[in-house]
């Protein structure tokens, strides 16, 4: 029988905790595959036997830590020690709470060819981007705005934090064509939506990127209704496209408040991110953020600025694109090989981490658990797509991250996925 967990209101009550740490807790526990959410009911331990392979042994497609071998051991390394040669102690006092001004110089740069161009007094350097959003979903910038806008399907923290701030959430569809921009104006046309918070680029969980046209469109919606859109922009560095632009590009009135990470496309433990903030919330934004940690490890922003302006980071970000696009295009192959024998459906991007496979004739979300548990079987770990609604809706289609696993890896599991949803389809067909 399943186990329920507590609910993260009762268990922060229970161990007089704040509910975020609770959030972090089961997250990382589902990380590990120890226990599963379901959305609009909770958190439950995952049965024992149920996976026929060691977890250890399992192809993981669920986290989306850095693929191992693109990452810079001994580069950072080298630069740990030249940040403390360079800055000696004050490495080790206590940081600006905007952030170590020399890297923020050099951000000024790196956000330049990302076509983000910002002065070095709107950068603020938080501990990765998640930091940002808990301090941006926590200010209430005009008392009138209640409102926060979110794409769904989306990231389920977003949801989490604007959830546990108390903002009134509206849900804007997302799909491979984009944002339904219809329905994006009927809320903002409202007058009480603060924020609209999105993933423009190799979005979380579909893998797809917003066309520019979309991109201006939210723009010119963001200044007639008064609105500040959240750009977080967390795999930008996987980009193989130098056309595509970031929203902050089109942006000239100060709306775009600009999330940059350094987790995603380098190291998931650096744990540094950047936001650029338009210079009228700057003030309030540091307000929020200094009583929460005073500022971001100095050591690690030191290291950091030695890793950028040696040119290491660059040679990093041509390294981790290569990989990130090699292994879509065999997904694109592999998917080429088997579309024909299934209804299922997957829009595959030049880059990025996701793939979202969905649009199965006759399947419902019962069966997509069933698809679930049975890769699981298998040794083939993949989420449940209705992981990223905010309620319960009929939704068939799963997520594969491919980060965190080899060429060979990724192959095998591809095959096994395929032929698992061809097999489904035919008993619910025949």
């Amino acid at each position: 029988m399943e186990r329920k967990l507590p609910s993260i209101r009762q268990l922060a009550l229970e161990l007089q905790c704040s509910r975020n740490s609770v959030i972090r807790a089961y997250m990382e526990l589902e990380q590990q595959h120890k226990i599963y959410s379901i959305p609009q009911s909770g958190y439950y331990i995952m049965q024992e036997g149920i996976c026929k392979v060691r977890v250890e042994e399992c192809i993981d497609l669920i986290s989306s830590n850095t693929d191992k071998r693109a990452l810079p051991y001994r580069e950072f390394a080298h630069c740990m020690n030249r940040a403390v040669e360079k800055y000696k102690e004050e490495l080790f006092q206590y940081p600006n709470p905007q952030g170590f001004p020399s890297l923020c110089n050099t951000l000024v740069s790196v956000l330049r060819n990302r076509q983000v161009y910002v002065k070095k007094e709107q950068i603020c350097i938080t501990n990765g981007v998640q930091q940002a959003i808990d301090i941006l979903f926590g200010m209430r910038l005009d008392s009138k705005k209640d409102t926060i806008v979110l794409e769904m399907p989306g990231y389920p923290l977003a949801t989490e934090v604007a959830s546990r701030n108390a903002w009134k959430i509206r849900y804007v569809r997302r799909d491979d064509e984009g944002i339904d921009m219809e329905r994006l104006e009927s809320y903002f046309k409202e007058g009480n939506v603060s924020y609209f918070y999105l993933m423009p680029r190799f979005q979380n969980p579909m893998g797809c990127c917003l066309a520019d046209r979309q991109k201006k469109q939210i723009i010119e919606l963001a200044v007639k209704y008064e609105v500040y859109i959240i750009e977080d922009d967390y795999l930008a560095e996987l980009d193989i496209v130098q056309e595509r632009l970031p929203l902050h590009y089109y942006d000239i009135d100060e709306r775009v408040i600009y999330l940059a990470g350094f987790s995603k496309s380098f190291m998931p433990g650096l744990r540094i991110g950047a936001v650029c903030l338009p210079r009228v919330i700057l003030d309030q934004f540091m307000s929020y953020k200094y009583p929460s940690d005073l500022g971001t490890s100095t050591y690690l922003q030191g290291t950091l600025e030695m890793f950028l302006i040696n040119g290491m980071y660059e040679r990093h970000c041509n390294k981790i694109r290569e990989i990130y696009s090699e292994k879509m295009q065999i997904c694109r192959l592999y998917y080429e090989r088997y579309r024909d024998r299934m209804h299922a459906r997957l829009k595959v991007p030049e880059s990025g981490y996701y793939l979202w496979i969905t649009s199965w004739k006759a399947i419902n979300k019962y069966q997509v658990t069933w698809l679930v548990d049975e890769l699981k079987k298998q040794g083939i770990l993949v989420l449940n797509g209705e992981k990223f609604y905010p309620e319960k809706v009929d939704v068939s289609a799963i997520r594969i991250c491919i980060s965190n696993c080899t060429i060979e890896q990724m192959k095998m599991a591809l095959e096994l996925i395929f032929e698992t949803i061809i097999e489904l389809e035919e008993k619910v067909l025949n």
